[in-house]
């Protein structure tokens, strides 16, 4: 498996369980898949869509997190208002790139945030700043982040 398809797959894997304990539910990744990335179900046969994504600060940070930046490069600081301003511009790609889609479920977005510091209570200061698409196939808009404590990716917020 290549390293994107681990990467979605892990930062799905994390999302479902995170949403199955917040909301008492058992879905489980059914399909690893284009358009959406993946198709989970529950055991009613619900199906949904999920396209995932990650979040990052810049291309340096995701050149960084993936082990290719420059090594005697450092990355800096990231200021909270330049990621929501990342997320506001991913928000727009993933809801024109969604919009082609022919998928006949309800379909959710997940986005993980890959910050080493920005935490889920970063993001809920700044909820007026996020500016979801006025026009996008997403049911729900999910922003998945790791617990500073626990470093688990337990931190989940519904965008819309």
């Amino acid at each position: 498996m290549e390293e994107k398809a681990r990467l979605e797959r892990a930062a799905c894997e994390g999302f479902v369980q995170s949403y199955n304990a917040k909301y008492c539910t058992s879905f489980v990744v059914k399909e690893h898949r284009d358009r959406p990335d993946f198709l989970i179900a529950d055991a009613f046969g619900e199906k949904i869509g999920i396209e995932m994504t990650h979040l990052y600060y810049d291309r340096e940070q995701a050149k960084t997190s993936l082990g290719r930046g420059e090594k005697e490069k450092f990355h800096g600081t990231m200021r909270t208002g330049e990621l929501i301003t990342a997320l506001n511009t991913l928000l727009e790609s993933k809801a024109a790139q969604a919009a082609k889609y022919n998928f006949g479920n309800r379909l959710f977005l997940v986005i993980r945030n890959t910050s080493p510091i920005h935490e889920l209570a970063d993001f809920e200061m700044f909820e007026e700043d996020i500016h979801i698409p006025p026009s996008h196939p997403f049911s729900h808009i999910w922003l998945l982040c790791q617990d500073p404590m626990t470093n688990k990716w337990t931190g989940l917020a519904e965008l819309m």
